[in-house]
């Protein structure tokens, strides 16, 4: 693969993991992607959030690592809500449920398991 081969495909892969390509059909958005909600999750949370498995810290002491968030929303839909709603400085940014269902996967997947 050619040098402007792999820059291309490596923009698109930003532009899909930041939303452009996150139009994804309702079943395929309730599950979300992992990878492309570490990606977005990089982009959009870590000046707050520690969004990295191994982080403890974060840059923000109010706001919680993701390693330690405890999921309490029942789906995309509810974290969707509450994070266009409740969720403190997030300025000017709407989420979209598939971007939300994005960041829940990669929450989920770095999340410690039990025992």
């Amino acid at each position: 693969m050619s040098i402007t081969t792999r820059a291309a495909a490596s923009m698109a892969l930003a532009l899909f993991a930041l939303g452009a390509g996150s139009q994804l059909a309702p079943a395929l958005a309730e599950e979300g992607d992992a990878f492309r909600g570490g990606a977005y999750s990089g982009a959009m949370c870590a000046a707050c959030h520690a969004v990295a498995e191994d982080a403890s810290v974060s840059m923000d002491p109010a706001a919680t690592p993701f390693n330690d968030i405890e999921i309490v929303w029942a789906d995309a839909a509810a974290f969707t809500q509450w994070i266009n709603t409740k969720h403190p400085l997030i300025p000017g940014k709407v989420l979209t449920e598939a971007q939300c269902a994005d960041i829940l996967a990669y929450i989920r997947s770095i999340a410690p398991q039990p025992g």
